[in-house]
């Protein structure tokens, strides 16, 4: 998959990053003659201290028998 080679060049940035903060969230989405998978979604977002947000990454799983595959995909990027 093309996603999996993906790589997210992160700036570079006048002031310093004061904090990084890492958001997931997922939903139950009926499958058909399947019952339920979870989707799950993510983010990497980097503020600056005045709260400014510089940069912010997003990362999607399509709903999948395994929860961890998203978890997988923030450990390895970049």
């Amino acid at each position: 998959m093309k996603e999996e080679i993906w790589k997210y060049e992160i700036p570079k940035w006048d002031e310093a990053i004061s904090s990084i903060v890492i958001s997931l969230d997922g939903t139950y989405i009926p499958m058909r003659q399947e019952g339920y998978r979870e989707a799950m979604v993510g983010n990497i977002s980097f503020y600056e201290l005045s709260g400014k947000r510089c940069h912010i990454i997003y990362i999607g799983e399509a709903p999948s028998l395994r929860k961890s595959n998203l978890f997988t995909t923030f450990r390895t990027r970049n």
